[in-house]
């Protein structure tokens, strides 16, 4: 894998556990050596130097604050650790403005077992930005939080001024943090880089079937089929589901014309798929299998033959296990993948 940040950029990694996203952030910061590769920060290699020497923080997970330090002296730790270098009194001012500003000052003679869940990840967070590095590494920072102070600390991460002047990586799974926090996302699976591109890009223009999948809740809608060529047009017909079926737009005729297979992957987001009919939509009548109303959306699953559909619809409406509904596409929005290498048509 190869991959550059820019200075005052806020990176996201994305990714599913065990690719590579914590080992990434490990040898950045030099608690892991690379087998092979170079690590350089500001055109100078780092790859040898240790961790304490490079300018690069990082906060971990599990948060691994000491139990038997106060809160102050867990953040005023790596000031300490460099002897000599601060005195005691630039040492209070540091953490006092710190905490501070992540509102976690009250706390600083209690201990970390006396913090609740998102305290205890601002104090790591203050103890990682105490000491000014030029680049901050986050580890999954808001993974063991409740959904509520998840949402409330992802929206202080963009006011912290101290994140948006130093370059930031920060490594999560979940999408929507990356898509709200990230001025550009780096989409990584086993190891290996897939996409890095800006939030609009990833979602709207996938290189992948995988980047796709990885980005979108529920999940992109994978759907094999058989390429027909009829009275000029061109339709797509599931290969479970001989009732599923689509003519396409004219926009999509000039990538399947230099495309050349006879088959493909049609990739539909749950959000293009509803039962309201929408303008130059296709029409298909579905059994309904699951429909689960979630407060701002409904998630409908159903089938059509042996193709399961999953849309997002009002989540008003009365639906009933086994009801035939009528399901709308919204066209505009499809994705062809080829059907080998699962690359984005769109985009070869």
């Amino acid at each position: 894998m190869s991959f550059e940040t820019k200075e005052g950029e806020f990176l996201v990694i994305l990714g599913p556990s065990g690719a590579g996203k914590t080992t990434t952030l490990k040898i950045a910061c030099g608690l892991v050596n690379p087998n092979s590769g170079t690590v350089y920060l500001d055109g100078t290699d780092i790859t040898k130097q240790p961790p304490f020497h490079r300018s690069i923080a990082i906060t971990f997970e599990n948060y691994a604050l000491y139990p038997h330090m106060t809160v102050f002296d867990n953040m005023a730790y790596p000031l300490r650790a460099v002897k000599g270098e601060y005195t005691e009194e630039e040492i209070r001012k540091r953490v006092l403005g710190i905490a501070t500003m992540l509102h976690i000052d009250p706390l600083l003679d209690r201990y970390p077992a006396e913090a609740s869940g998102g305290q205890k990840q601002r104090i790591a967070l203050g103890r990682t930005m105490v000491r000014k590095p030029k680049v901050y590494l986050l580890d999954e920072p808001l993974a063991h939080l409740d959904a509520k102070i998840r949402v409330e600390l992802r929206e202080e991460f963009h006011r912290i001024e101290e994140l948006q002047q130093a370059t930031t990586v920060y490594v999560t799974h979940d999408y929507t943090e990356a898509l709200s926090l990230g001025d550009r996302i780096m989409i990584l699976q086993e190891g290996k880089v897939l996409q890095v591109d800006t939030p609009d890009n990833i979602f709207y223009r996938p290189v992948s079937l995988e980047v796709a999948r990885q980005v979108g809740q529920p999940a992109i809608n994978m759907i094999p089929c058989e390429i027909m060529k009829k009275n000029g047009a061109i339709w797509l017909q599931s290969q479970k589901s001989p009732g599923l079926q689509f003519r396409l737009l004219e926009q999509h005729k000039e990538i399947f014309y230099r495309y050349g297979k006879k088959s493909v992957i049609l990739g539909i987001r749950p959000k293009d798929i509803g039962i309201v009919p929408v303008k130059d939509g296709a029409q298909i009548k579905a059994k309904v299998e699951v429909f689960q109303p979630l407060g701002s959306e409904g998630v409908l699953t159903t089938s059509i033959d042996n193709e399961t559909i999953i849309g997002l619809i009002d989540p008003t409406k009365i639906i009933s296990h086994g009801e035939i509904v009528n399901l709308h596409f919204d066209m505009s929005f499809f994705y062809f993948f080829d059907i080998e290498s699962k690359e984005n048509l769109e985009l070869l």
